[in-house]
């Protein structure tokens, strides 16, 4: 993903709050890759404090919420998260296609276009449970009335895909027949495609009425888990400006693959401490945590109970999710096993 924010004094700290959420967001779609461009530098005469000051406080936000940080120049590093950050002129068109060199005689790293001809896609597994994330379904032109027939546009998060297959449609367990494959563009038919192409589907054996957007096509073999409740664990990752005290259940809006739905979350145990972990309030029962292994955690049904506290950045817990309506999720850190909840 390539972000564009603002150098000018006041427009990048007035809009700090939404890059944050552009970052989460995108790495609850499955973004790994990012470049940073810290746009309008021409309009401050290119100083490098402000670059500096600006690359420093995304810097300590990424690093916190997305775990790793690749700084420019450091490509040894690039495992896992890749981030860079880039001074450019929009305006000018400065450092997009060729590296800045009177304007800015301090930046010596890569331009925009050297970058992305760097940036390494990350490794997915053709060979892994087949997991497609629907964008959008219709009827194409000239299919007869009732015919069960649809064309499906999603997103193929592991797995390949091939003409012919059999697969099922969930949460409402619909088997179809792969008709065809189109890659996304209108390209010609292809016979298979595997992780992170965006694809046209053609399915037989489904009505449009069958589908919705946020729905996954999956093998039948390993089907993707489908469920109306299950159990998370939960990270803050974004405190609010005022001290808000931290409940052990909250309602929300949850996105995962295409959807975003209402949910309730009710927490039960704190991760994040160095000594012991803490049940919260009236979770101590552990009702909901019936199929954690609790072990793992190193959690004694008898710890003393987690007392009120202010929400802080980076405070974890095990958790509880319920929704009305079944959604697809990978239960075991799969391809569709990562969402993002907002309060």
């Amino acid at each position: 993903m390539v972000k564009v924010i603002s150098a000018l004094l006041d427009e990048f700290e007035a809009g700090y709050r939404q890059t944050r959420e552009h970052f989460i967001l995108a790495k609850a779609l499955g973004v790994s890759r990012f470049v940073v461009l810290i746009n309008k530098m021409d309009a401050l005469g290119w100083p490098e404090e402000r670059y500096a000051e600006i690359k420093l406080q995304m810097s300590s936000f990424l690093v916190s919420t997305l775990h790793k940080l690749a700084m420019e120049g450091d490509k040894a590093s690039l495992v896992g998260l890749y981030v860079v950050f880039l001074p450019i002129s929009g305006r000018l068109a400065l450092n997009l296609e060729t590296p800045v060199a009177k304007a800015c005689p301090w930046w010596d790293g890569p331009c925009l276009l050297d970058v992305l001809d760097t940036v390494k896609v990350p490794p997915r597994d053709p060979r892994g449970p087949l997991r497609i994330s629907i964008i959008d379904v219709y009827t194409p032109d000239g299919t007869p009335e009732g015919t069960p027939f649809v064309e499906v546009t999603g997103k193929v998060l592991s797995g390949t895909i091939r003409e012919g297959d059999e697969l099922v449609v969930l949460p409402n367990q619909v088997d179809v027949r792969v008709e065809y494959i189109i890659f996304f563009g209108d390209e010609p038919n292809t016979r298979c495609a595997g992780p992170g192409a965006t694809i046209h589907v053609g399915l037989r054996g489904v009505v449009e009425a069958q589908i919705s957007p946020g729905f996954v096509l999956s093998d039948i073999a390993s089907p993707v888990h489908a469920a109306t409740e299950f159990n998370v664990e939960l990270e803050f990752l974004e405190g609010r400006p005022h001290i808000v005290r931290m409940q052990d259940y909250f309602s929300g809006v949850l996105y995962i693959h295409a959807i975003e739905v209402e949910c309730h979350v009710w927490l039960s145990y704190q991760l994040d401490h160095p000594l012991q972990y803490s049940p919260v309030g009236h979770m101590c029962s552990t009702d909901r945590l019936h199929d954690w292994d609790l072990e793992e955690y190193n959690i004694s049904y008898c710890c003393r109970p987690f007392l009120q506290r202010q929400r802080e950045d980076g405070v974890k817990f095990l958790g509880h999710i319920e929704v009305d309506n079944a959604i697809c999720i990978d239960l075991k850190q799969g391809p569709a096993g990562f969402v993002l909840i907002r309060n």
